[in-house]
């Protein structure tokens, strides 16, 4: 009778136990999904940031070559330079930012296993 008692409490123990592990593995996993988000948008910024420099860079020496020309031009080289060199900067501080707020890997996976851990601690 014991013996019936202690294995069913065996298998109920197991059981929470690998029930506990899907549901960490499942938040695992969409922090995994997350994380992938967060690396694609900064790829994308890191991009358009990159375009956009080096697209201001050959605007900034189309500008300077064609400096003795007409003053339209030199204004509307100007701008489209000023422009352009603008969004790169803008893209790099978006970067940055998003670098600097981006939080911890697996962060709420972490924090569950640590309730875990303290409520197994606790009784």
């Amino acid at each position: 009778m014991a013996t019936e008692h202690l294995l069913s409490s065996l298998k109920g123990l197991l059981s929470t136990a690998t029930s506990i592990a899907q549901t960490r593995l499942e938040l695992l996993s969409s922090d995994v999904a997350v994380a992938r988000a967060q690396f694609i948008k900064l790829l994308v910024l890191i991009l358009f940031c990159l375009f956009c420099l080096f697209f201001g860079l050959v605007m900034l020496a189309l500008w300077i070559v064609v400096y003795s020309s007409e003053t339209n031009r030199m204004a509307a080289l100007a701008l489209l330079t000023g422009g352009f060199l603008l969004a790169g900067f803008v893209f790099g501080f978006m970067i940055l930012r998003a670098l600097k707020t981006m939080p911890l890997l697996f962060a709420a996976s972490i924090a569950e296993l640590e309730k875990d851990r303290s409520a197994l601690n606790h009784h």
